[in-house]
């Protein structure tokens, strides 16, 4: 059985008229520690309040042995138990002002006891590796679709042709990093979490379905690329937000200088052509001569 990690993900989440942003602060744990309680402090003194007096933190999840210590009036430590058989569990609790009847919930905290020691390293081997492995296999159809006969485009299948290098070698970038940082796990961690078996069961998966890819139409390969490669840049941002939260800095950098950019050129330049270049075509004959005067005068 492999090794697990506790994570320990403490969520702020101000609700306060102030609108401060969230507050994120993680704590990781071995779970061979052994330790009977892991003690974290849940900090709302951000939270604007008239009288913080009548505040305190409780726990909205009802879990046995949980312990909660007023420090101040918005400040609270909490002490939770190990979970049994290092099973995942989550304590949620919330900061409520009480008032009459009704308390007013000021703050929001999550204490996350998870298997990975880094969650942001996690969707790279699993989600980011499985999105780039799909959107190749996509981008090499596109690439052929215009090489038909019936919708014989050369210079646009070169351009879908080099957007699916283009996802090799960002491929082999994130197989690249995920296996420096698996060494780095083995040789500094008592237990480490096992990334690239993560990879290779589910990043690399055994089939890839090939998605809706729409009708012949030029400008709709270029719609579907612009689709995967914004889904994309939506699954890199949220790694991005993972590894900051969790203060790997490593990750976030190589998520926001490596992979991003590109992909963020790469929508800009599939927004223009849909737009412009291949935009406003009323009827059959004024879309295939768009087709072919922009296929003629495409620069690859």
């Amino acid at each position: 059985m492999a090794s697990l990690h506790l994570l320990i993900l403490l969520l702020v989440t101000s609700q306060a008229i102030s609108n401060h942003p969230i507050q994120t602060e993680t704590f990781t744990f071995d779970n061979r520690d052994c330790r009977d309680g892991y003690t974290v402090t849940l900090n709302g003194s951000s939270v604007r309040v008239n009288n913080p007096h009548h505040c305190e933190w409780d726990q909205k999840t009802h879990h046995e042995g949980v312990k909660i210590k007023k420090i101040e009036s918005l400040v609270a430590n909490v002490t939770v138990p190990r979970p049994p058989n290092n099973e995942n569990m989550t304590y949620l609790f919330e900061l409520a002002k009480h008032k009459g009847r009704k308390d007013r919930i000021l703050a929001t905290a999550k204490i996350l006891f998870s298997e990975y020691s880094s969650e942001g390293l996690r969707e790279l081997a699993t989600d980011v590796v499985h999105a780039l492995i799909t959107l190749h296999y996509d981008l090499v159809f596109l690439s052929h679709r215009h090489q038909r006969s019936s919708c014989f485009h050369p210079k646009v299948a070169g351009y879908f042709r080099n957007l699916a290098k283009e996802k090799v070698s960002t491929l082999d970038a994130v197989i690249k990093f995920i296996h420096e940082k698996q060494a780095t796990e083995d040789a500094t961690t008592d237990c480490p979490t096992n990334y690239v078996a993560m990879m290779e069961k589910d990043g690399f998966k055994e089939t890839v379905m090939l998605r809706d890819l729409g009708d012949d139409a030029m400008i709709s390969s270029f719609r579907k690329a612009y689709e995967f490669e914004t889904n994309l840049a939506r699954t890199l941002t949220q790694v991005f937000h993972h590894s900051e939260n969790n203060k790997e800095i490593e990750l976030s950098e190589f998520i926001s200088a490596e992979l991003l950019p590109q992909v963020t050129k790469n929508i800009g330049s599939l927004k223009n052509v849909i737009e412009t270049a291949l935009g406003g075509a009323h009827s059959t004959s004024d879309r295939h001569l768009k087709e072919f005067l922009f296929d003629k005068y495409l620069d690859i």
